[in-house]
């Protein structure tokens, strides 16, 4: 059945929510958006008014805040739960404890909400899901205490509610293997047999044959006493399959003798055939049964990372019948969708098999062609060529009702990759150029901008070697030690370098400016993460590794996430990791700054600021800034001379600020002997040693050691 409020306080109200909330414009808000989708929502500051209303008001849910500076959030959520066991509650807070999550689950709350809320949508799914969740348990307890009262108060009629039960029902032995011990006639139909006791007779084992699904079942059971709901493919005896959801529980577990299972197998073949309908029906236009705006987008974004990581270029055409709204109007919708359903099938038959074929709306057609040529100029006389022929079978004469037909498409294309970050900047592209052929007079094809993809494919050459330096592990990291006044090799930092196509190595200063610029950063600066990373675990030793951050790695919306969830799967020591930031990176957003530093600072990272003087250094932001340590540009090592006073600086503002300090740049025991009688205390330079490959650094650590 569909989902309907067991109770409501007014017929024309959906639902009704008991809110409490201290935040008043958040209450409000919540309000407002829930009540536009007849949600009857009654709130509340007070928690224990409230829950003194409860019994009055008698809601279908109640949505709480766990962080309210009134009451305290568990205290008010058990005694919700203890007035009202069966209302579910959503509860919201701006906590970051996850163990405050689990908390309130385990006392029994149903959902929980992060706040901000910023989206309400988030919060009207929620309670949707709540509500149906609450409804669908209230079902199946109705049924099972049903079930149990009849047993327990009729059993006189238990034979015949058996008997005519229309879910199969079984009893087995507990390891489901050997044959039933009873089944009821809904299960002999069901499966195909001629009677209970030739069921009976036949082996569990031959009506669910897949072996993963029976263990799962057995696991279930052995650990929990219980299986619900589990779908699995049956096998009649026929041969023929279905669908069902079967539901079990272990019977007398303590006593070997009579310990048995008691189940339910359920045909769902039905449902599942709902399920496939309305999940193509979501992916496909329903007149040309031509995959639909969502589905081409879905597979354009996974084309344009194939073409970007197998260097080939694709094309989307974007087709458009000229004037088609004139037969709508003359001869009616009917009429044109006839004449929509011919030029699908004309168009598919043009294309190969793993082109799409969409349409989008009315009479647009997108053809999304992958993997054409490796060469642009190739791809896009395929598509051109493409774009032709589908031009030329929708010009063809269609007869309808003595009526002929006789039709022009204009046409716009687009190359990717090369411009678009996403599939609807491509498809806005495209159609940008189709707009354009109709300006041209029709009844043409035009590329997009085709005089800016000549410029966009010089770029993309040096792109497409970076882009094959990844793929073909062509990147490679250097590391640099960092030495102690005792000599003793503490830290290295990580410095990528670049292999070209005939071993040599390519200057940092020739490639990682069109890195930054493309957007390679992101996956290049991912690999050096988890290679720095790597290097840190296999030399346990080091007592930390430098990684350098980019200003566009590290305000990428997802970083710090994205680093959280490498340290967690490589399991590397948080304490032991040193990422270098730039002054001029701190300037760019020292909002945004601040806030993923310190978010990356609680769990155990420092912060090093790189090439430290260059910029615009200043006691405001080293004040402000959760930074750990300096590194003196090597600059002003070079020329100590000159630049004591400006290192001697350095030195007392790090002291200030009981900050570490690491010298750049130190190439000889003079400049070496000048940092350690100022009091510097970490070293890093060619006098020591040059960046080395892996090899060559592991071979350095045992010679330091």
């Amino acid at each position: 059945k569909p989902w309907q409020p067991v109770m409501s306080t007014n017929a024309s109200y959906i639902a009704t929510i008991l809110t409490i909330e201290c935040d008043v414009n958040l209450q409000s808000q919540i309000e407002s958006y829930l009540g536009s989708f007849r949600y009857n929502v009654v709130p509340f500051q007070s928690g224990q008014q409230a829950l003194d209303m409860m019994p009055n008001l008698n809601p279908d849910l109640v949505l709480m805040a766990l962080d309210d500076s009134h009451y305290n959030g568990f205290d008010m959520l058990k005694a919700m739960i203890a007035r009202a066991p069966k209302t579910p509650i959503i509860v919201t807070s701006s906590s970051e404890d996850v163990d405050e999550v689990v908390e309130a689950l385990h006392h029994g709350a149903w959902h929980y909400l992060k706040k901000p809320l910023t989206d309400l949508w988030v919060v009207k799914h929620a309670v949707e899901q709540t509500l149906e969740r609450a409804h669908l348990l209230n079902l199946k307890a109705h049924y099972q205490n049903h079930l149990i009262t009849e047993i327990q108060h009729r059993s006189d009629e238990l034979s015949s509610l058996i008997d005519h039960l229309p879910v199969g029902l079984f009893r087995s032995g507990i390891t489901l293997s050997g044959h039933f011990k009873m089944a009821n006639p809904a299960l002999v139909k069901m499966l195909g047999y001629p009677s209970v006791e030739a069921l009976e007779k036949a082996n569990i084992n031959q009506f669910i044959t897949d072996p993963s699904s029976l263990q799962h079942i057995l696991d279930s059971i052995t650990t929990t006493g219980q299986v619900n709901q589990h779908e699995v493919q049956i096998t009649q005896l026929n041969g023929e399959q279905f669908w069902a959801a079967i539901t079990a529980r272990l019977v007398n577990e303590h006593l070997p003798e009579e310990a048995h299972i008691d189940g339910t197998i359920e045909d769902i073949s039905k449902r599942k055939e709902a399920e496939e309908t309305l999940s193509y029906q979501a992916f496909h236009d329903t007149l040309t049964n031509l995959p639909n705006r969502e589905l081409l987008t879905e597979r354009l974004e996974q084309q344009m990372i194939s073409a970007r990581r197998q260097n080939h270029y694709s094309a989307l055409l974007f087709f458009d019948i000229d004037n088609f709204k004139n037969i709508n109007d003359a001869l009616g919708y009917s009429t044109g969708d006839t004449i929509l359903k011919i030029l699908a099938d004309r168009i598919v038959d043009q294309v190969r098999e793993n082109d799409t074929v969409a349409r989008l709306s009315g009479d647009d057609f997108v053809v999304m062609l992958p993997k054409l040529q490796t060469s642009l100029e190739a791809a896009g006389f395929h598509a051109k060529h493409v774009a032709e022929n589908i031009k030329r079978i929708i010009a063809e004469p269609i007869t309808l009702s003595e009526h002929i037909h006789l039709l022009t498409a204009s046409v716009g294309v687009v190359m990717f990759p090369g411009i678009g970050e996403t599939a609807t900047d491509l498809l806005q592209y495209a159609d940008t150029a189709l707009y354009a052929a109709k300006d041209s007079g029709k009844d043409s094809i035009q590329f997009f901008q085709p005089r800016m993809q000549e410029a966009v494919r010089n770029r993309l050459k040096i792109e497409t070697e970076l882009h094959n330096a990844l793929d073909e592990q062509r990147f490679m990291l250097h590391y640099q030690p960092q030495l102690d006044n005792k000599g003793r090799c503490i830290g290295a930092e990580s410095l990528v370098r670049l292999k070209n196509a005939q071993g040599g190595i390519i200057s940092p200063a020739e490639f990682i400016p069109i890195i930054e610029e493309s957007g390679l950063i992101h996956p290049v600066g991912l690999w050096i993460l988890e290679a720095s990373f790597k290097c840190l675990l296999s030399n346990p030793s080091l007592e930390h590794i430098s990684i350098n951050i980019s200003v566009r790695q590290f305000y990428q919306p997802h970083f710090v996430e994205t680093l959280k969830d490498m340290i967690h799967r490589y399991q590397v020591p948080v304490e032991k990791i040193t990422l270098e930031i730039t002054e001029s990176m701190l300037l760019h957003n020292i909002d945004d700054a601040i806030r993923n530093m310190n978010e990356l600072r609680d769990l155990g990272i420092r912060f090093a600021i790189d090439d430290f003087g260059t910029g615009y250094s200043c006691l405001s932001y080293l004040k402000k800034l959760p930074i750990d340590e300096l590194k003196i540009d090597q600059s002003f090592v070079n020329d100590m001379t000159e630049d004591a006073a400006i290192v001697e600086t350095i030195m007392s503002m790090a002291t200030h600020f009981n900050l570490s300090v690491v010298a750049e740049g130190v190439e000889t025991i003079e400049q070496r002997n000048l940092l350690n009688d100022m009091g510097c205390p970490i070293f890093q330079g060619y006098y020591f040693s040059r960046p080395l490959p892996d090899d060559m650094f592991k071979a350095f650590l045992t010679e330091n050691e």
